[in-house]
């Protein structure tokens, strides 16, 4: 089991920005609606940190995601519907 100590920012980071993007959200957009800076959201999306647990959850319950999506990567714990969403923004 991967430990979230271990968990690269950079990956949670790019995570981030997939869903936000999908989502059609700006930056502070983001933020506001979960009530964290601008900054700290450009951080983890740049790498730099990576989210406090209780962010990651209000990015979670938001986008209806998993936190095991999220920090492990672990996809096949989303919706379907989620994922496949997501994949397609990846392509585009």
């Amino acid at each position: 089991m991967k430990s979230l100590s271990n968990t690269d920012p950079r990956i949670v980071g790019r995570r981030i920005l997939a869903v936000r993007t999908a989502h059609g959200m700006s930056q502070s957009e983001l933020a506001n609606k979960c009530g964290f800076s601008i900054t700290a959201l450009s951080n983890w999306e740049n790498g730099r940190q990576r989210p406090a647990l209780e962010s990651a959850e209000k990015i979670v319950n938001l986008f209806d995601l998993t936190l095991d999506y999220l920090l492990l990567g672990k996809s096949e714990t989303l919706r379907h519907s989620v994922f496949l969403h997501l994949m397609q923004n990846e392509r585009s």
